[in-house]
């Protein structure tokens, strides 16, 4: 059965991860140099700086009041800074070195601040295929895992700018006509050159492409609940000329319940983005 988040999810996430300028080649430790060597042998290579701000909130700002005190320790912002690096073979496997740093935009706390803590869980992850190793500052492996949590996210944001690419004026023409084939519904508003195809699938939930017929290409998605609530979406901010779009900010929002006032919550997380190159 076609179904618009197969279509749409690979194209819809970014990355949340930022270093400074030096390569990640030139500032591998002992006992590391094995992973750096192996993201020079890529079908396609990618590497982006991003840093990212993250809060949460309700996701209806009227239920402020509701919150509880812990709702409110989450919703302290917290800013984090990288640079990654990531190989795709031939194969399709998939190796990334994310390397943390000092944010440039940093948001500092007391140290008795609830929730405030800056500390760091990583100094640097290498993923390979669907597992990621951790080290801290000197070096020594933290501990090794599935991917999930913060770094599942990030890679997810790695297949965004991977599959990133403008379209002809005929090839964004035929896309939208392919997917009104398929039973999308076309909105788009008067004047602008933002425009959104819905498909609403068998049990009521719904997502939502937003495409940009100025860059020719897909800027992001949003995913709703059979309520219509939302439960998550994806937007890149691009700059530049038409004919060169330039990546330079994503935003991310999912969504949850609390489990201290039953809440809606929205996580949020905006993201610069600086740097970046596809081979």
């Amino acid at each position: 059965m076609f179904s618009l988040k197969a279509l749409a999810m690979p194209l819809l996430i970014l990355t949340l991860y930022s270093c400074s300028n030096d390569s990640l080649t030139e500032s591998v430790q002992p006992g590391r140099d094995a992973m750096t060597r192996s993201l020079q042998n890529c079908a396609l290579s990618i590497s982006a700086q991003v840093e990212t701000t993250t809060w949460v909130e309700p996701l209806d700002p009227t239920d402020t009041d509701l919150l509880e005190r812990q709702d409110e320790v989450l919703s302290l912002p917290k800013t984090v800074k990288c640079h990654f690096e990531s190989c795709i073979e031939s194969n399709g496997h998939r190796k990334e070195v994310i390397q943390m740093l000092p944010p440039e935009y940093p948001i500092t706390y007391p140290d008795d601040a609830a929730g405030g803590s800056s500390v760091k869980a990583f100094d640097r992850a290498e993923v390979d295929g669907n597992s990621v190793t951790f080290y801290d500052e000197s070096g020594d492996v933290i501990h090794s895992d599935v991917t999930e949590g913060e770094v599942e996210f990030y890679t997810s944001i790695i297949d965004g700018l991977s599959e990133f690419q403008a379209l002809t004026p005929e090839g964004m023409d035929m896309l939208i006509d392919v997917l009104v084939e398929k039973g999308f519904q076309i909105q788009e508003p008067e004047g602008g050159n933002i425009f959104f195809l819905t498909h609403t699938y068998e049990d009521g939930s719904s997502s939502k492409v937003i495409l940009d017929k100025n860059y020719q290409t897909i800027r992001g998605q949003e995913n709703y609940d059979n309520s219509g609530e939302l439960e998550s979406s994806h937007y890149f901010k691009m700059e530049g000329p038409a004919d060169q779009p330039i990546i330079t900010g994503h935003s991310y929002t999912t969504t949850f319940e609390s489990p201290f006032s039953e809440v809606k919550l929205a996580i949020r997380r905006h993201s610069i983005i600086s740097n970046f190159t596809l081979n």
